[in-house]
């Protein structure tokens, strides 16, 4: 009998270590600017070979070269660093700048090659315009004037099968709405001021989606039932490519600067919720996530900081 429950309760003991949260660590920490080069919002290219970051106040767009280690200008124009979008092949970045023409915002949208630097027009000097978001590395979509629009590209040879590769899920924001575009599927057009939402971004599969809600909460959804859970209170969430993890940032202020924030990682099979940076001295915002999952690129207080993530049991 005492053998038994000896035994049961080894079996209960070896159970609820598999069943153990998986932890997350910093392998490695990098600091990829100098002090004098201010750089925010970093974005991988899908082939991992680029981090773009935006310049200070978003008035330009700055390379990385991942394996000569060095950054170089690629545009400089009003606002073209806000929420700008690589292209599926990572030959290009789409984004929009802005100019005051008598007295009125102008917008336009624009494509800048990563090779040469070279920018093509796409729309140009008009009122009320989104910014972009590649459908396929020849397709954009953008909203104007409240209309979901689309612009095709010529087509150029491709050395990658990234090239082909086909967006599921399409947001884009204007005047207080949501226009969300599924692939093969209608357009819905949602009031994201009534609904308070200020972001949303979809797993790449397609089989979650995550919103940041006004007041810094951030929850999940499943698409295909319907379910809703919260995750956490932050801000600035991103997936991780498996789709299994989001990063988010908690940033805290005084009403005119932010005085903290750390990036943490939100496990979806576990349910769990983890500090990953705990730093005191940084205000470490807007998570990136690499292609392969194994880094995650963040911005605090001008540097761009690239961390090497483990997992441990």
């Amino acid at each position: 009998m005492r053998i038994t429950i000896v035994f049961c309760l080894l079996i209960l003991l070896l159970t609820n270590i598999s069943l153990q949260s998986k932890s997350f660590k910093i392998a490695n920490k990098s600091v990829l600017n100098s002090a004098e080069l201010y750089l925010l919002a970093p974005k991988w290219s899908p082939d991992g070979n680029y981090i773009a970051a935006a310049g200070q106040n978003y008035l330009s767009i700055w390379i990385y070269d991942v394996q000569k280690q060095e950054w170089r200008m690629l545009v400089e124009e009003n606002a073209a660093g806000w929420d700008f979008d690589w292209s599926p092949d990572s030959r290009k970045i789409a984004f929009r700048s802005n100019e005051i023409i008598k007295r009125r915002k102008q917008s336009s949208i624009k494509v800048v090659e990563i090779a040469d630097g070279k920018i093509q027009p796409i729309v140009t000097k008009v009122r009320d315009l989104s910014t972009p978001r590649w459908i396929t590395a020849t397709e954009l979509a953008y909203v104007q004037n409240s209309a979901f629009k689309t612009h095709q590209l010529a087509r150029t040879t491709s050395v990658t099968n990234l090239a082909d590769r086909r967006r599921q899920n399409i947001c884009l924001w204007a005047d207080g709405q949501l226009f969300f575009k599924e692939s093969n599927l209608s357009l819905a057009v949602l009031d994201s001021i009534k609904l308070e939402m200020m972001n949303l971004a979809f797993s790449q599969n397609g089989e979650y989606g995550v919103i940041e809600k006004l007041g810094s909460t951030i929850v999940l959804f499943t698409p295909k039932t319907g379910q809703v859970s919260s995750v956490a209170n932050g801000e600035m969430p991103a997936w991780s490519p498996d789709g299994q993890h989001i990063a988010y940032a908690t940033p805290s202020d005084d009403g005119y600067n932010f005085l903290a924030s750390d990036i943490w990682i939100y496990s979806i099979g576990e349910r769990t919720n983890q500090n990953l940076t705990q730093t005191k001295d940084a205000i470490e915002m807007r998570p990136n996530w690499s292609p392969d999952g194994k880094q995650i690129a963040c911005d605090a207080m001008g540097k761009i900081i690239v961390m090497e993530v483990g997992i441990e049991q």
